[in-house]
């Protein structure tokens, strides 16, 4: 194979921080991102098992791409007069924008099969766009001069929305506007989350540790449409999480340091949907709704 690619990157960020009084500040920091690309490559492949020819494939891609990213955060923290008793607040937004137009003229031949040859000759657009928004408070209570209790809320708001064109080349008008059904497809996803979080530290001359637990809330909702079929779900998960920390300090240079820590992750929409994508003639992917939460 062989290819080239070329890409640009612009960036903008800036902080500012207002001191209301001696206990009280106020963080502002917003932050742009854009990048824009362009890339080809040529590619020959086969596949060969017991040195038996499987599939040949050859193929001309190219595709510009545009990715834009916003990312404003607003930090408050105030302090009380009782060392290490401390209240925050923080909320979080990400807007961001992916496009991309890939040309892709391929042939792909299978020997061993009855398979039809894949020929492709298409044009595809896709766009993804995720809204997300994060409010997170923290409140720092201390037990005694070397430990402290800190109880942490977190709520959070996705949104990300998913769209996918293929065209293939129309003969009769010399433009990519025959609609390709088969590879099309458009999904949407919301997840709202809500997750509590209770931690305690203490720190010693020899030995420091620190544990926390969490429940992680999160209500999903899906809509999708691929190959003329439309699909929606709706699922609620109450996932536990925790994490431990223990270190003891022998001497100087010598110390034991003792980690564990556990939680839960949900699948994305793309595994649980039960549609065969098929955007890779050599590799078929299909989501499972079955599909279990990873511990």
């Amino acid at each position: 194979s062989n290819g080239e690619n070329d890409s640009q990157q612009y960036s903008f960020a800036a902080s500012a921080r207002i001191k209301i009084d001696s206990l009280t500040n106020i963080y502002f920091s917003p932050n742009f991102s854009r990048t824009e690309g362009f890339n080809f490559s040529n590619s020959k492949s086969s596949t060969l098992k017991n040195d038996l020819l499987l599939n040949e494939s050859e193929s001309f891609t190219s595709s510009k791409t545009e990715n834009n990213n916003f990312s404003p955060n607003l930090y408050f923290s105030r302090k009380f007069k009782k060392k290490g008793r401390v209240w925050s607040a923080n909320i979080n937004t990400t807007i961001s924008e992916s496009k991309r137009e890939n040309t892709n003229n391929s042939q792909t031949i299978f020997y061993q099969t009855a398979d039809p040859n894949d020929i492709r000759n298409q044009v595809s657009k896709t766009k993804n766009q995720t809204n997300r928004y994060r409010f997170t408070t923290a409140y720092s209570e201390p037990l005694s001069d070397s430990s402290n209790v800190t109880v942490n809320l977190t709520y959070e708001n996705k949104l990300t929305r998913n769209l996918r064109d293929v065209n293939d080349f129309d003969l009769s008008n010399g433009q990519y506007s025959d609609y390709n059904d088969a590879l099309s497809n458009t999904m949407s996803q919301k997840n709202s989350q809500f997750k509590p979080e209770i931690s305690y530290e203490l720190n010693k001359k020899k030995i420091n540790f620190w544990a926390s637990a969490n429940l992680d809330i999160t209500d999903m909702n899906v809509n999708s449409f691929f190959n003329s079929q439309r699909y929606n779900f709706q699922n609620s998960f109450a996932l536990p999480g925790y994490s431990l920390n223990l270190q003891y300090q022998f001497s100087e240079n010598k110390s034991l340091s003792i980690y564990n820590s556990a939680d839960f992750s949900i699948p994305s929409a793309e595994q649980l949907t039960p549609f065969t994508d098929n955007m890779n003639p050599l590799i078929t992917y299909k989501g499972n709704p079955d599909l279990k939460n990873r511990w």
